[in-house]
């Protein structure tokens, strides 16, 4: 009889463990889906960053030989033209050069990124 009870207990006890192990394994595998479906979100997000990176690198190197034409074109524009006209083109394109800098920094605020 007190043999019984114990095997009865050891099988309970077992039961008990078995179910316990059985909850913490379909915990787990949940975590698992919610880890892979995060790190598909992940590489996903990566992709896209490194599209708009290449994006931008390129705008850069448009942006770089722009400048550097800009700069010769003002080299050639100093040498040649007499002072007084130099001076109005100088505050004409300080205002010109403001009124980009603003347009483009509100065009950037306003965007939405994907």
């Amino acid at each position: 009889m007190q043999n019984k009870r114990e095997k009865d207990l050891k099988n309970l006890e077992s039961e008990q463990i078995s179910i316990q192990f059985n909850e913490k394994l379909e915990s787990f595998e949940r975590e698992l889906e919610q880890c892979k479906n995060s790190l598909e979100n992940l590489e996903q997000n990566t992709l896209k960053l490194n599209s708009n990176l290449n994006k931008l690198a390129k705008y850069c190197k448009t942006l770089f030989w722009l400048l550097l034409g800009l700069i010769g074109c003002g080299i050639v524009f100093l040498t040649i033209t007499p002072p007084v006209v130099i001076g109005l083109w100088i505050i004409f394109a300080t205002f010109i050069i403001i009124i980009a800098i603003f347009y483009y920094l509100i065009k950037l605020t306003f965007k939405k990124f994907d």
